[in-house]
């Protein structure tokens, strides 16, 4: 072979070499990219897959009476992400319902847009019943922290045992926290890091240390019953004999004194979420009337169930419904039904409003 065959035959071998060289390179590269992938970028790719945003499908109209109008919410599964900006971009509803396919005893939790659109499970009855297996107490609120992360709710265990549980949407884990006494009347402080509810006695627990306070000789040691925070934690009211105490939350100061009581969701008597209104359960039936001067009944509520939830005076009232929710409008307007699409139990329990919206707070009706 002359000198110029060898220099052809050595740079033919020359170029087999580097096309070896650069397919093992982008092997190993796309090994190492998968190995990663696999571990750290698949979870975030799962979540921005959860983010991606999805128009949500309107409820259906079915028909429309003199006095209702019904819906019916669109039903396919999705998952809630707690802090997905696209879902919670709007005031949300959030209830117990059993979904299709589930049995009468397994309970989840769900959320809504307030125009029926875009149903999403925020925890499953399995999650929910962690760790030990018990029936939501239909009768008290599942209430959301201010920034959504925590959910807390009361399982009954047993006949006369209320336990209390806190829910991290994030790490899904349950917290047990202590308990004790019937209604427990959870309520957040705003910063979510800690949250104020009855347990023989009023506690204050915080979400960080898992510890809790005993609070309630901060204000007075007589048998005082039905409270209240107000102005954003600072405050705190409390019933007693016609009277209503409102103290500094933090050094249990009085502030102020005045004739009038008000209950708790347990007795019928049910603050808005603004705090500015309550639905007095009067003898004669139920009435509006302003949180400052509970005596003075404004006017007549329509039928409302033991769970329900409202932003303001004059505004839609969100109850269960046999079949789903009703929305009772103000005066003059018709109710609205949102069948749930369920054929083992389709009503909306525990029902309460979150991420709420100021637009839709100072909203008049």
């Amino acid at each position: 072979m002359n000198i110029k065959g060898i220099m052809i035959n050595n740079l033919k071998q020359l170029l087999l070499l580097c096309k070896s060289l650069l397919l093992l390179s982008i092997l190993v590269l796309t090994g190492c990219y998968d190995a990663e992938l696999n571990n750290s970028d698949l979870q975030n790719i799962s979540i921005d897959k959860a983010m991606t945003h999805k128009e949500p499908i309107p409820a259906k109209l079915v028909k429309e009476t003199d006095k209702a109008i019904t819906y019916q919410v669109h039903y396919e599964f999705q998952e809630e992400q707690w802090n997905n900006p696209e879902v919670l971009s709007t005031t949300r509803l959030q209830f117990t319902w059993i979904k299709p396919g589930d049995d009468k005893d397994s309970e989840s939790l769900w959320s809504m847009r307030l125009d029926g659109s875009d149903l999403r499970q925020v925890a499953s009855s399995k999650l929910l019943s962690t760790p030990t297996v018990g029936a939501i107490d239909s009768r008290f609120p599942i209430v959301r922290s201010p920034n959504n992360r925590y959910v807390a709710f009361a399982v009954k265990t047993c006949f006369a045992c209320s336990e209390r549980r806190i829910l991290d949407l994030e790490t899904k884990e349950v917290i047990i926290a202590p308990m004790g006494g019937n209604n427990p009347d959870f309520q957040w402080m705003p910063d979510s890091k800690s949250i104020v509810f009855n347990a023989e006695g009023l506690m204050h627990y915080n979400i960080e240390t898992r510890k809790g306070e005993y609070i309630r000789s901060r204000y007075r040691n007589d048998n005082w019953g039905s409270w209240h925070l107000l102005d954003k934690g600072k405050k705190i009211i409390v019933s007693l004999n016609e009277k209503r105490y409102t103290y500094d939350f933090n050094t249990g100061e009085l502030l102020k004194e005045q004739s009038g009581s008000f209950g708790s969701m347990l007795y019928g008597a049910h603050l808005t979420y603004d705090k500015e209104y309550w639905i007095d359960s009067a003898n004669q039936g139920k009435y509006w009337a302003k949180f400052e001067t509970p005596n003075i009944l404004i006017e007549p509520v329509g039928r409302v169930g033991v769970c329900y939830a409202s932003l303001t005076y004059r505004a839609p009232i969100y109850s269960s419904y046999s079949k789903g929710m009703v929305v009772s409008m103000p005066k003059g307007q018709k109710r609205i039904l949102y069948l749930l699409p369920s054929p083992e139990r389709s009503r909306a329990g525990n029902i309460t409003l979150y991420n709420v919206q100021s637009e839709d707070l100072g909203r008049s009706y």
